[in-house]
């Protein structure tokens, strides 16, 4: 739904899925760019942060952190 730009039905996916497996980091940081893309941005920014706490090791998670502050004008975090 993400790549048809059907955001809403996306989170609402997303967020079901995040029930079901609450440890997937890869699920936290979709949802969290999905609700950023949505104009969520604090929420987004949450579900991503757990994400990277997840995995705080796993390269994509660390990437996609980064990315989702440098989004949301956090750049000096993102560098970090």
């Amino acid at each position: 739904y993400m790549l048809q730009q059907d955001l809403v039905k996306a989170e609402e996916l997303l967020q079901k899925s995040v029930k079901i497996q609450p440890n997937f980091a890869p699920l936290w940081m979709n949802l969290g760019f999905c609700k950023i893309s949505n104009e969520k941005s604090q929420d987004g920014m949450e579900d991503c942060k757990r994400a990277f706490d997840l995995e705080p090791n796993d390269a994509d998670m660390k990437f996609g952190y980064a990315r989702a502050l440098f989004s949301v004008g956090k750049l000096e975090e993102a560098l970090e």
